[in-house]
Formats: C-alpha cells, structure tokens, sequence
C-alpha cells in the first residue's frame, strides 16, 4: 500500500492529488503552511488526509516523510534541498517539478548510498519537455542519426480568446517564479560558439515563431541551455537553445522597463505610506510624482502616450494606491502588481504551448528537421493546463517509483527510457500529446 507525501497545496495541485489518490491502495497526505488551503485540496478524495506543516521545519517534514514511501515536492525550488535532507533521513524517495539545483546535485552520492531516488523536473517545463526531447534524441542516435541541432521552447498563457490584456500573459502557476526566471541571464551554443546575454538585454531579440491555431508567439532564451548538452547526450552539437514563449508585446515592454530597475530585489527605503507612483518616481530618479509619467517615458525612451507606457500605467505604476508593508523590494512590488492584475476570469481557459526543432543528420548523410508541437488547453472552470500538465506529470513519476518501474537511483532528471517511454505513454492515455512533422532539408 504505497504512501505518498505531497508538499504543497497551491495552483497546480488539484490534478497531481486527484490522481494519486484514486490509484488502487494508495494512500495521500497533502501538506502546506496553510491547512485549510490542504483541506481544500483534498475536497472529498478518498484515501486521502490534510495537515499543516511548514517546508522549512525540516524535523517536522522529517517526522512526516517517515510515515511515506514517497515525497512529491510541488513546493518553490527553494525548498526542496530542505526536503531531499528529510527523506534521506527518512529513507523515502522524492519527485520535484524543479531543475536540479548545484546543492541539490551535493546530494547524489548521498542518495545513491541510500538506494533513493530523487527525481527531479516532473512537471511540464522541466518535465515534458525533457521526456519527449530525449525519447526523440535517442530513437534518432538508435538509428544511427545525429542531432546537429536544438531548439526547444515552452510557456504557459492564455488560450487566444482569454488573451485580452496588454501583456498577452496571465498566472497559472507562482507569479514569483515568473519574475525570478526573468532576473537571469542566458547561455547558449550558435554555430559550436558558446554565447550569453546579460540579464538586462534577455528580451532584447526575441524570436518569431508561427502556430496554426495560435499565431505567432516570441521566445526568448531560459537561462543556461549549454548545461543541457551532456544530460541530453548531446555531445558534438553545433546550435542549443531552450527559451520561453510569450505572445508579442511582453518582450518589448520587460526589455524596456527591466532597464530602470523595477525587478530591483534592494530593499525600500522608508516604506511607509509609500504610493506605486513614489516608489516608481524613486526608481527613475524624478522627486516629483506629478511628472512621473513623462519621466518614466524618457528613461526608457518612448513617448508619454506609447504602448510600453500604457502598459505601465495598467500595471499599476502609476497608481497613487498605497503599496502594502509586506512588500520590501520593487520586485516584490512588481509582483504582486503583476498578480493582481494578470488573472484568469471565470470561465476563461488557460493554453500550454510547446515546441522542439531538432536539426538532424541521418546515418545516410541527409539533413532533416524535426518539429515536435504540444497545444493543450485548460479546462473552463475546471483544472488549467498548467496544473495538468505539472501535477499530472508528477503523479505519473510517483506512480513509477511505487510500482518499481524505476531501478535508478541519485539525484537524477527524467532522461531515461525506463522512465520517458511509460510517461509519455501515460500522458497520451490523458490526452497530452504532442504532434511531430518532418522535413528533408536537401534540395
């Protein structure tokens, strides 16, 4: 009778305990900070019981995981070395939604010598699109093909109807998470050359790419995408790019506005009684909120009555409303201004849009190009794609490791056949698939 831990009740949580909790036997505790949001969860699932429980009290997530066979960490990828050091205590395997961290990867050998499993990017980006692109990298190296190219590009927005506000972009899953993503720099590979972009020029030249039943969305590149190159056995690659989708307008305004220092994580000075119109003339260095219009239109470089600045004014930084205490950096500001603002109404469906081009080479010399398209939609008033396509995943990859189908063990991502080909097979089975087309580049 497996038993399984889930830490976290918050956006994407639904799909993930639903489905463990109606597998056969299994038996469900879901824990958060905040009971009544596990309770929730919950609702009337069978098997199941919430508790209260705080991710940074390591003995009493310790104390839990003793009771399970199997963690899944749903948590903010800050969290889940805390809880990898309780289930090696506890002797329990764990399944995150997260990219494997460098303190994360210190504890490999620990859960090799313990015969435990973390594994590590179960959800849609990490998760899907490491599971699809390696059973396709390695069906092409199994027949004696060789990729000499790499694009992969994923991002979670509105479907086209809900698409209808400035920015193109509304949260499904951590509005915090989104912002953070943005605060990086890029690495990638052109033409066998190593390249990076500083954080302050990311969304400088975004890509163009074109969707049937979409339209065009922009990508622009998601941090370090050469580290991908050994754990997707992709030695010898001449291009290596992994990006972010968004629909056009959000790279203009973020490269814009990214430049005066409002996803700043300094802390604000004297933030009493403070308006979002103080602290973005504070930023820009005007001491008059009366102009801050003008003044934020010159510091980026636009006219007073440009898109970019309409889109500030949305967002609310021109807004004379009090900033709330708890909020202790522009970044924080921005985020919850963002929060506030981009959310789903009732009814509306949320859209997972995913994309791989693989350049390949064939054992017989001939140049092709595979594109690899995943186009899922929420549910009206039901589950979103982003909670399906993240919890889904991660019930899938805690379903395997009860069942035994896994015999690896470490600190390891989801780039195995034992564990790629079961998931994508189950992900079909629910309706998550993607659609792949090919191309002879010869003449």
């Amino acid at each position: 009778m497996p038993k399984v831990l889930i830490m976290g009740a918050g956006m994407v949580s639904n799909p993930l305990v639903r489905h463990v909790s109606r597998l056969k036997g299994y038996r469900v505790t879901v824990a958060d900070q905040n009971l009544s949001a596990a309770q929730r969860v919950i609702g009337n699932q069978r098997n199941c019981r919430s508790i209260a429980l705080n991710a940074t009290d390591i003995a009493a997530v310790t104390r839990e995981a003793n009771q399970a066979d199997i963690v899944v960490s749903i948590l903010p990828p800050e969290f889940h070395v805390g809880v990898a050091k309780a289930c090696l205590d506890a002797n329990s395997h764990l399944v995150t939604t997260s990219y494997i961290s460098p303190d994360m990867e210190a504890l490999h050998e620990q859960f090799l010598q313990r015969g435990l499993l973390s594994l590590n990017g179960m959800g849609l980006d990490p998760g899907i699109d490491i599971l699809s692109a390696m059973q396709i990298i390695h069906r092409t190296q199994a027949s004696g093909g060789k990729i000499t190219g790499f694009f992969s590009a994923c991002g979670g927005l509105p479907a086209p109807e809900a698409n209808n506000n400035p920015f193109g972009y509304k949260f499904a899953w951590t509005p915090s998470g989104v912002f953070k993503a943005m605060t990086h720099g890029a690495v990638y590979l052109r033409n066998g050359e190593k390249e990076s972009i500083p954080a302050d020029q990311l969304f400088a030249n975004p890509t163009q790419h074109v969707f049937e039943e979409i339209g065009t969305l922009e990508a622009y590149p998601n941090r370090n995408s050469v580290s991908f190159i050994e754990s997707f056995d992709l030695q010898g690659v001449s291009n290596m790019l992994r990006a972010t989708f968004r629909y056009p307008g959000w790279c203009r305004f973020w490269h814009k506005a990214a430049h005066t220092g409002i996803l700043s994580l300094d802390p604000i000075a004297s933030p009493n009684s403070l308006r979002f119109v103080d602290l973005t003339s504070r930023i820009i260095g005007v001491k008059s909120s009366a102009s801050v219009r003008e003044a934020f239109a010159a510091t980026i470089g636009e006219e007073k009555d440009s898109e970019i600045v309409e889109m500030a004014k949305w967002l609310g930084l021109f807004s004379t409303d009090a900033i709330p205490t708890r909020l202790d950096s522009p970044f924080a500001v921005i985020v919850h201004l963002a929060a506030k603002r981009m959310k789903y109404a009732k009814g509306e469906r949320d859209m997972s849009a995913m994309q791989h081009v693989f350049d390949i080479e064939t054992r017989d010399g001939i140049q092709q190009r595979q594109t690899s398209i995943l186009v899922d939609y929420g549910i009206p008033n039901g589950d979103s794609s982003m909670a399906r396509t993240v919890g889904l995943t991660a019930a899938i990859g805690a379903k395997l490791i009860a069942e035994g189908k896994i015999t690896a063990r470490g600190v390891i991502l989801p780039t195995l056949p034992e564990i790629y080909n079961p998931a994508i097979e189950q992900l079909e089975d629910m309706g998550i698939k993607m659609e792949h087309r090919f191309e002879t580049l010869d003449g």
